[in-house]
């Protein structure tokens, strides 16, 4: 059976790697630089290999560490241990167990080396500078159209960038490419400090701002090309991190120079920057709303509100095409692989098995519990709830929540008077998902059930599920029970929506000002769309603290939270974590979840006395984890400082 899925896989892997909007140069094609940039046609191709590194790395299983490399998934054995799986292993399992190293980093984006799911954003800056220096040879491209191409060069560049910022800290700029005749110690340039990284950012977005199309007024053929709209979104969120707790003044780096003796980060912390990113962030907002851009909440299928709900929230973060009404910028398309992992395992015999699907990722309770009550508040602070016994048994009876979760039978309370997103992200025992044919499917996740583990107990060299849960998020409803749609499924990943910007204004006026009103209306509009209520009103009417949005740090918290639930399992947490320097806190707490092996209530939910440690080995060492390590071939050949404990 292993051998049947790895091949299955291995298919579906080659076949969703091939793209009809960002098609790159064929390796067999051998065209000199000055050649390429005679005609249109040649130079575009080469500006999709310069694109080619977005394409191929956002939001996927294989090389994204944001997937799995946090503590919002746990996976099985069987995908943590390549000796077993094979090719079915999740590298980002083991960089969230601290067991990333330095002669081959995992998801190493630094230089290329023979790496793990390696890909060289250095190179593709490369292919940027090179388009830059050279679109303007090109005979048969108007100056208008040439000044458009360029900026998606800078724009992409910047992006690149980013990447390597959010991943390494202060890296090398490459304002130009060096000659390769040029001497060693010309290409040998010093990492740069933080703040001039940043800035080589903003300068790129800010030229390409000038140039660069908005998504609407784009053909379908370039919607996965940075547009005007991502630009605006990128640079107000750049402006976030620099601003944030772990590039702003960070006194773990102290002495932390380059070779040059030049201090690589600040040690005070600037409170300016919430102002920069502050002004960004609105004047983002302002384009995209201008230009069309808005949260999607219009679906009306259902007569159950809570269904409807549900179906934006789905819809937003799962965008089926590129000019979805929230997507600001879709990179690419997402990878079978990367859908297979997410859906549940059904049991070999029952409707709707498939080989195809994994159910490699399986969600901690640490998200699980992340997510508010029906009236917008955590768990522990809604007086209605009942915090206390969510771990034992209850019932739901009103007819709002038919076809979301089963009604008048046992459930567990932890799954009872949950906010929409909880029920459009999580897939729980006694919930429901809907299938292609919009038939409401029924979840059993006991042991011997359809969605349960088969065996009684735990075999590393078996596929089984860990924690009780699976998520929807990223899965459209036509792959639940249509295995051959994944073959030819086209769907981009939202790299940015609009959601992000709302809740970047709500955490950096916070920062720049304090709690105000205009901090409330930015997180309003995605609670709005989430159907819960307004969150004065919420912590007002149902709180047992509610003068918790009155203070900066307790607020801070709050959206700290937002954030981690509406971009849950969308790669966004791994990176949030670091930048407000809680990753030690977070990543070394056990990953929790019930005994998969019960048959019965009882058994499953662990006598009701709570989740059980599912998983202990996840390590995060600060400051080391923070930053990725420079590969040590890299070190030796460009004369650069490695990373603090690297």
């Amino acid at each position: 059976m292993k051998v049947k899925i790895l091949g299955i896989l291995i298919t579906l892997l080659s076949l969703s790697a091939c793209t009809d909007y960002l098609d790159l140069v064929p390796e067999k094609d051998i065209l000199t630089i000055e050649s390429i940039f005679e005609k249109e046609a040649t130079a575009k191709k080469f500006l999709l290999t310069a694109y080619q590194g977005a394409t191929e790395y956002q939001g996927k299983i294989t090389t994204d560490p944001a997937v799995c490399g946090s503590d919002e998934f746990n996976g099985h054995e069987y995908f943590r241990n390549d000796a077993i799986s094979g090719d079915l292993f999740l590298y980002g399992y083991r960089i969230a167990q601290g067991l990333n190293n330095t002669m081959s980093p995992v998801f190493n984006k630094w230089g290329n080396e023979t790496a793990p799911r390696n890909n060289d954003f250095y190179l593709n800056i490369r292919h940027c500078n090179t388009f830059i220096a050279r679109i303007d040879d090109v005979y048969d491209l108007t100056p208008d159209e040439k000044a458009e191409y360029k900026a998606e060069a800078k724009a992409i560049k910047a992006w690149y960038y980013f990447q390597l910022i959010k991943t390494y800290g202060p890296i090398v700029l490459m304002p130009e490419n060096i000659d390769v005749n040029a001497d060693i110690t010309s290409m040998q340039l010093a990492r740069s400090p933080i703040d001039e990284c940043f800035n080589a950012c903003i300068t790129l977005l800010d030229e390409a701002i000038l140039h660069i199309d908005p998504l609407n007024r784009r053909a379908l053929s370039r919607a996965g090309f940075l547009n005007r709209e991502a630009c605006y979104a990128y640079k107000a969120k750049i402006l976030m991190y620099a601003a944030s707790p772990l590039f702003n003044g960070n006194d773990w780096y102290s002495g932390f120079n380059n070779r040059n003796g030049k201090p690589l980060f600040s040690q005070s912390a600037d409170p300016q920057k919430w102002e920069k990113a502050a002004k960004a962030i609105d004047e983002a907002i302002e384009y995209c709303e201008a230009n069309g851009r808005e949260l999607i909440k219009y679906n009306n299928n259902y007569e159950s509100d809570v269904l409807n709900v549900m179906d934006n929230i789905m819809e937003a973060s799962t965008p089926l095409k590129f000019y979805s009404s929230e997507l600001i910028w879709g990179a690419s398309k997402m990878d079978a692989f990367d859908c297979c992992s997410r859906i549940p395992r059904r049991a070999l015999g029952t409707d709707n098995y498939s080989a195809y699907y994994i159910g490699a990722l399986n969600p901690s309770m640490r998200m699980v519990e992340m997510f508010y009550t029906e009236n917008g508040l955590p768990l522990d602070n809604d007086r209605t709830y009942g915090y206390e016994n969510r771990y034992e048994l209850g019932s739901e009876k009103r007819s709002k929540y038919e076809n979301v979760i089963a009604l008048n039978e046992p459930l567990l309370n932890l799954h009872i008077k949950r906010e929409p997103r909880f029920y459009a992200n999580i897939i729980a025992d006694k919930t429901y998902y809907r299938d292609s044919q919009g038939n409401f499917v029924r979840v059993e996740a006991k042991q011997g059930q359809s969605f349960g583990n088969n065996d009684s107990y735990k075999i590393d060299s078996d596929i089984q599920h860990t924690t009780g849960y699976w998520t929807k998020k990223m899965v459209p409803d036509i792959l639940y029970d249509n295995p051959s749609s994944v073959m030819n499924f086209n769907m981009p990943y939202a790299a940015m929506r609009l959601a992000d910007l709302y809740l970047m204004q709500a955490e950096i006026w916070n920062e720049h000002q304090g709690p105000s009103q205009k901090v409330y209306d930015a997180l309003d509009k995605v609670r709005s769309r989430a159907g819960i209520p307004n969150i004065q009103d919420a912590y007002a009417s149902y709180a047992k603290n509610s003068s918790l949005i009155n203070d900066v740090g307790t607020l801070r918290e709050i959206i700290h939270q937002e954030r981690s639930i509406e971009f849950a399992f969308e790669s966004h947490r791994y990176w949030d974590l670091r930048r407000w320097r809680k990753a030690h806190l977070d990543h070394n707490e056990p990953l929790k979840g019930w005994n998969t092996y019960g048959s019965e209530d009882m058994t499953f939910y662990n006598n009701y006395n709570g989740p059980l440690e599912v998983y202990n080995k996840n390590h995060f060492e600060k400051p080391r984890d923070y930053f990725s390590p420079i590969p040590t071939n890299e070190i030796f050949k460009s004369n650069i400082v490695q990373n603090l404990g690297w």
